[in-house]
């Protein structure tokens, strides 16, 4: 005796008209994330997107307060590694760098430009104070994450990164630190 097909379900089908394997979706998910980070670093879409830092936050790892800590952290190293005119880390060189030559100290931008440096350096000292109380792990985790766009190892890193965010949080008087 043949067994005859149900035709009205059966889940999901593929284009061709086939039952679609199980997990097909979850396959796809990988190449769409990323599209997705590709787009965002040509500027096409979310900039959360482009970074370790923006994964986390929507993929529900961490809270909004905590990536905008993490953003603020990320701008106060870059403006801090200006004023010591340190180069970018993993920076690509594709030649002989020809650095610009700083303004004169005694000019009124190179006033301004010394008074913005001072700040910079201030401004990462507190922070880092501040970070350093949530430990050491959290210290390095949070510079690993925000600076070099590297994802955290593990739940023990993962939880020492909104520990250490949290801290920044609290330290800046963000919206929603607890």
């Amino acid at each position: 005796m043949r067994r005859r097909r149900s035709t009205t379900g059966g889940g999901v089908r593929e284009p061709s008209g086939r039952l679609a394997r199980l997990g097909a979706q979850e396959d796809a998910v990988p190449i769409l994330v990323k599209r997705l980070r590709d787009a965002a670093l040509a500027g096409v879409a979310g900039e959360e997107w482009g970074s370790e830092l923006g994964r986390l936050l929507l993929t529900g790892k961490i809270r909004p307060e905590l990536y905008a800590a993490g953003r603020r952290w990320a701008a106060c190293a870059v403006r801090y590694r200006a004023a010591l005119l340190a180069p970018r880390p993993q920076a690509v060189r594709l030649g002989p760098r020809k650095a610009a030559a700083p303004p004169d100290p005694e000019s009124i931008v190179g006033r301004a430009q010394a008074a913005r440096d001072r700040a910079a350096l201030a401004d990462m000292r507190a922070a880092r104070a501040a970070l350093r109380e949530a430990g050491v792990l959290a210290e390095q985790v949070v510079r690993s994450v925000c600076e070099d766009d590297r994802a955290p190892c593990g739940a023990r890193e993962s939880e020492a990164l909104r520990r250490g965010l949290a801290c920044l949080s609290r330290f800046w008087r963000m919206a929603g630190a607890t």
